[in-house]
């Protein structure tokens, strides 16, 4: 009966085409419904889109979802990480706990770091870090840095971001970097970008800012004395900023935007294309242009010339000396049958405008006007022709009103004043079109307020030639002193003054002769903090650089395997725990001995044959080093020395 049931099925089917086709949707659904039950009913955790976060549960560190870090603790929602590999496929928060590596499966998606101890990053996507301490960072996409401590290197496809606070113990290397307004950072390598470092108004301690050749260095109201800068293809100094340097810089093009923005150096300059219309302060002859010469940019000499002196020099025939604004002389340009032109300084003019007062001193809430007195007479120029009056420097304290026919102004300074600040008060001649009268002097009128120097110095009473100084710049350290001689006929000392006491002070002067035994004073110039200032003696001006730093006292040394030697380090304003020994061989161990007064002792120990070096760094400053040599038999000796490092 089971067979013939069987037969009469297949019969019906075969003669009844509906019900086969019945049949045939029944074997499909019978196939596929475990499929569906499997997907419908899978662990949520296999779902790859959720967030994490890595956080603490006791002593231990747990990778979970965000929904079950918000329920009763279930272990067996969560993996144990704790000192191990953290593998994310969705956004990623680390809040706490101790991990070897975090990476990230698949791209695009976020990580944060709120806190942490964590070995290395490598991250497909984009980075935020907050807070938590990290051994390194390899990112693809944008990387914002406003916390932490960052031990070693940081690399970035995209753009750095850094505000806050910020220490990286290595170096950072993107494709753009920007350290945001109000930052404080501190980064110990060599801070690297492909396209552009945008550097705002911050406080950065860093070693070196590098282009590779390509990038843009953008400087907006950055206030400090820049690190060292090497092989960008453009600096841009934005208006309004004023920028200091003493290193040497090689650059494609300087770019001084606005009348307002200044570039202030005293070292060597080489530029490819140098763009104003803003300010360059340099010395005399230590400026190259081997292109051209853009904008008409005023150039202002750190040191005081004459006629013939070198201003510049461009490759031949590319510069013409008009190409450039220059106060009281004119350019000639000289070919010395070489691959550059030599521009000299020409006669300095005679005719023009003197100004009543050198130099102002301003209290909060003063004011005084500074006369104006033109050679020939004002009333035998052309009609239209007009008296200029500018101002540089601190323009936001320093007001300035022209009074009606333009031979007086009236500088002020409001009461609600505060802190030391500088300017330059200016004065030219244009015709009836606006256009400077080249062939007339200018004058300038320096302006103070909130230094206690006393002002009741006028360059008359020491004529133009009568005090000559032997330095026109130098560079010391916080609290060390320098000498410097000023040759006078003058049987009374020629007034001094510093500009910024709060750099540098200048000590009394005292009666002594030179060297051809001709009379002359000297006066002790003491660094007092960080900064650059003009340090004027009987109306001759000199540049002070003050740096914090450190000094080492021995240049190389040679002693036997076991033997011994100490290594004094004077630091000036550069804290103990901000400076880095260490010895690049095996063959020389280096260990802190103790601190004796102001000097911090090291004791070098020769440990086998061979030569090494022994680096004394400064936390994002440079370094100095001492040569040690370990020779079998030798016998101990050295050579002292004065060497210095910057912070």
């Amino acid at each position: 009966m089971e067979f013939c049931s069987a037969q009469f099925v297949k019969a019906e089917i075969g003669f009844h085409p509906e019900m086969n086709r019945g049949m045939r949707m029944k074997k499909w659904t019978a196939a596929f419904l475990p499929l569906l039950l499997l997907f419908l009913f899978a662990p949520r955790a296999a779902a790859s889109s959720s967030a994490e976060i890595v956080d603490m549960h006791g002593a231990k560190t747990y990778q979970g979802s965000v929904s079950d870090w918000g329920k009763t603790w279930d272990e067996n929602n969560f993996r144990e990480v704790t000192d191990g590999e953290v593998s994310a496929e969705g956004n990623l928060t680390v809040k706490s706990g101790t991990v070897e590596k975090i990476t990230l499966k698949g791209s695009g998606s976020k990580l944060t770091v709120q806190g942490g101890t964590i070995d290395d990053i490598q991250w497909d996507g984009p980075v935020e870090i907050k807070d938590g301490e990290i051994k390194s960072v390899d990112s693809t996409e944008d990387l914002k840095i406003s916390g932490g401590d960052i031990r070693h290197d940081v690399y970035c496809n995209g753009e750095v971001t850094l505000s806050n606070q910020v220490k990286i113990g290595g170096r950072l290397d993107a494709d753009e970097i920007t350290i945001s307004s109000g930052a404080k950072g501190r980064v110990t390598g060599t801070m690297t970008a492909e396209s552009y470092i945008n550097l705002n108004h911050c406080t950065l301690q860093i070693k070196e800012l590098d282009g590779g050749g390509t990038a843009i260095l953008n400087i907006d109201e950055y206030e400090d004395l820049l690190p060292t800068l090497s092989d960008f293809e453009k600096i841009v100094v934005k208006s309004g900023t004023i920028v200091t340097t003493d290193e040497k810089i090689e650059t494609g093009e300087l770019y001084l935007m606005g009348d307002q923005s200044e570039f202030h150096t005293s070292s060597s300059l080489e530029l490819r294309i140098l763009t104003g219309p803003g300010t360059l302060y340099f010395q005399s002859g230590k400026l190259t242009v081997y292109d051209s010469i853009k904008g008409k940019p005023l150039l202002v000499f750190r040191n005081h010339v004459r006629k013939g002196d070198t201003a510049f020099y461009a490759d031949c025939d590319l510069v013409k000396g008009s190409d450039v604004r220059l106060y009281d002389y004119g350019l000639e340009g000289k070919d010395d049958s070489g691959a550059e032109d030599r521009f000299i300084l020409t006669n300095a003019l005679t005719d023009g405008i003197t100004l009543s007062s050198q130099q102002l001193s301003l209290t909060s809430g003063e004011s005084a006007t500074v006369q104006a007195h033109v050679e020939p007479d004002f009333s035998d120029f052309a009609e239209g022709t007009k008296i200029i009056w500018e101002l540089y420097g601190d323009t936001s304290v320093f007001n300035k009103s022209v009074a009606s026919g333009g031979l007086s102004c009236k500088i002020s300074v409001p009461t609600s004043a505060k802190g030391m600040y500088k300017g330059t008060l200016i004065a030219y001649l244009v015709d009836r079109r606006g256009d400077r009268l080249w062939d007339y002097k200018s004058d300038s009128c320096i302006l103070t307020t909130g230094y206690s120097n006393d002002n009741t110095w006028n360059s008359s009473d020491y004529p133009d030639g009568s005090v000559t100084l032997d330095t026109s710049a130098v560079s010391i350290l916080t609290g060390d002193r320098y000498c410097v001689l000023a040759r006078t006929s003058d049987s009374s000392a020629p007034h001094a003054m510093s500009y910024n006491s709060s750099v540098a002070t200048i000590g009394a002067g005292r009666a002594v002769r030179d060297s051809a035994g001709n009379p002359a004073w000297i006066y002790s110039v003491t660094g007092t903090g960080r900064g650059q200032v003009t340090i004027d003696i009987g109306g001759k001006k000199m540049i002070a650089d003050v740096s914090a730093g450190i000094t080492i006292d021995t240049e190389s040394y040679t002693m036997a395997p076991g033997g011994t030697y100490i290594v004094g380090v004077r630091a000036k304003g550069v804290q103990d725990n901000a400076i880095w020994a260490s010895s690049n061989r095996s063959c020389v161990s280096v260990t802190f001995l103790k601190k004796s007064g102001n000097m911090l002792l090291y004791r070098l120990s020769g440990q086998s044959v061979g030569t090494a070096a022994v680096t004394f760094s400064i936390v994002g400053g440079d370094s100095v080093h001492t040569a040690v040599s370990v020779q079998n038999g030798a016998k101990a000796g050295g050579t002292s020395a004065r060497l210095v490092a910057l912070a």
